[in-house]
C-alpha cells in the first residue's frame, strides 16, 4: 500500500532504495514530492446522493411454497 500511495504522489521507486520494507525505504528523500503531491490535492466534495429508482424491504419468495429461495432481502436501486 506505501507503494502504491508513493508511485500516486509521483515518487519513481527504485530497487537500489529497498522497497520491500517501510523501515528500511529512505522516506526522507520522498518526503518533498509526498509533500507537494499532499498541498496539491483537494478534498473532493460529497457526492450527492442519486434518486431511488426501487426500493425493496424485507422480500422473501419460494418456489415452491415450502422452502424459502430468497429470505428477508433488502436492497435499492439508484439512477445511474
Amino acid at each position: 500500500l506505501y507503494i502504491s500511495a508513493l508511485k500516486e504522489a509521483g515518487c519513481a521507486i527504485e530497487g537500489d532504495a529497498k522497497p520491500s520494507s517501510l523501515t528500511t525505504l529512505p522516506l526522507e528523500q520522498y518526503k518533498p514530492t509526498v509533500q507537494a503531491w499532499f498541498d496539491g490535492s483537494t478534498a473532493q466534495p460529497p457526492k450527492t446522493p442519486a434518486e431511488t429508482l426501487l426500493e425493496v424491504r424485507g422480500l422473501t419468495y419460494s418456489y415452491d411454497g415450502e422452502k424459502n429461495a430468497l429470505e428477508d432481502v433488502s436492497f435499492d436501486i439508484k439512477r445511474g
